[in-house]
């Protein structure tokens, strides 16, 4: 699900579709920059050390290229300005790109956008956080896939056509489908729904405190797959993230029941491939809504498929409150949520977003235990304290070290 750039990598860490997000919010000035610096290259044409060709009728071919690299310079000057103004939109540099700060009240501005960049960020947070008990609510009425299949295929919906409004265009480059298919799979498939799924047999607190550890994952996994060695800062984080998670399960107040191993699984499923995808995979070069709405299609809807398929969904067992919790799902956690996500990702470094969505599963374990009574004692808190806190040493370790 989505990740801004000069080109500066966003950390694996990130919630899902950060990199893409990163990637499609470059600032476009930056972009219009290199087009005419090469337009510019083409006009001077190669020195006369380089087998450059002299007289008149070098001249003649310097001015038709310079005519032709003056078109392309407006063009490209033209394609900034209107990207700067749609990047914007969602929350971006100010026409102009980083220029636009410059000056006597460049500070002002900065300060100014990153206080609105935590409050999206809070938005976001909060969001997701309560989308937790709520799809625990939901679960005692419609089954996991067929829930989440159904709602992020009408998020979807949702997405493009708020992405249409804004005047981008949904078509996909053939190139960009196996970066899309890739990406559904990692970021929506894995991510969402086997992370529901273990909803079915674990808690609130244990199914957000293991799906969480996937920062952790994805800074062992970076080691063999791209030679980034972990330093001591990252190894003590993951110590940290392992200590909370043995501690929530292996208490005996809070061992694992029968039956509950295979909710495990499938949240630790979740986690590491989400983690593999985050490490692996590029952006796809689309808008960020664009990418994360055709996402959602690629993602959700094996997961409607498998749904009916397997789970047998009974529509009528639908009540009120269950379609009060569908209608969340769909609007808030995969609509205003991911708005807010972008807008932030636009005005915050990408680890600083990363570690302000810790706040999600805080959110998250203290609703359910006032919505739906369960435990939340020194124990919770402390693993919650634990895990959260060794992410986040991991991820700033990972930044200091880019």
């Amino acid at each position: 699900m989505l990740a801004a750039d000069g080109r500066q990598q966003p950390d694996p860490g990130a919630p899902f579709l950060s990199r893409a997000v990163q990637h499609a919010l470059r600032p476009a000035a930056a972009r219009a920059d290199s087009r005419g610096a090469r337009a510019l290259r083409a006009v001077r044409g190669p020195g006369p050390g380089a087998g450059g060709a002299g007289g008149d009728g070098a001249v003649q071919v310097r001015r038709r290229h310079a005519r032709g690299a003056g078109r392309a310079a407006g063009r490209a000057g033209r394609h900034g300005r209107r990207a700067d103004a749609g990047r914007a939109d969602l929350g971006g540099d100010p026409p102009g790109g980083a220029a636009g700060l410059a000056g006597p009240g460049g500070r002002r501005l900065k300060r100014d956008a990153r206080l609105a960049g935590l409050a999206f960020l809070a938005v976001t947070s909060l969001g997701w956080g309560l989308n937790w008990p709520a799809m625990k609510v939901l679960l005692r009425e419609w089954p996991p896939l067929f829930a989440r299949g159904t709602s992020g295929l009408c998020a979807a919906l949702l997405l493009a056509a708020i992405a249409t409004a804004r005047g981008e265009r949904l078509a996909v480059p053939r190139s960009a489908w196996p970066q899309l298919a890739w990406g559904g799979a990692f970021n929506i498939f894995a991510w969402m729904g086997l992370g529901t799924l273990a909803m079915r047999w674990l808690a609130v607190n244990q199914a957000a405190l293991l799906v969480y550890t996937m920062p952790a994952w994805a800074t062992l996994l970076a080691w063999p797959l791209r030679g980034q060695r972990p330093g001591p800062a990252s190894l003590a984080g993951l110590a940290l993230c392992f200590a909370g998670v043995g501690l929530l399960f292996l208490g005996s107040s809070a061992a694992l029941q029968p039956g509950q191993g295979l909710g495990v699984a499938f949240a630790l499923a979740a986690a590491l491939l989400f983690a593999l995808g985050t490490t692996v995979l590029r952006p796809a070069p689309l808008p960020p809504l664009v990418g994360l709405a055709w996402q959602l299609v690629v993602g959700c809807a094996p997961m409607l498929v498998l749904g009916l398929a397997l789970e047998h969904p009974q529509l009528a067992a639908l009540s009120w409150r269950g379609a009060a919790v569908m209608a969340y799902m769909t609007l808030v956690p995969m609509g205003l949520c991911y708005l807010a996500w972008f807008a932030a990702l636009a005005r915050l470094s990408p680890t600083a977003a990363a570690i302000g969505t810790l706040l999600t599963p805080v959110i998250g374990v203290v609703a359910a235990a006032i919505s739906l009574g369960e435990p939340l004692g020194l124990r919770e808190a402390a693993a919650l304290a634990l895990t959260l806190g060794g992410v986040a040493l991991a991820l700033r370790a990972r930044q200091s070290r880019a």
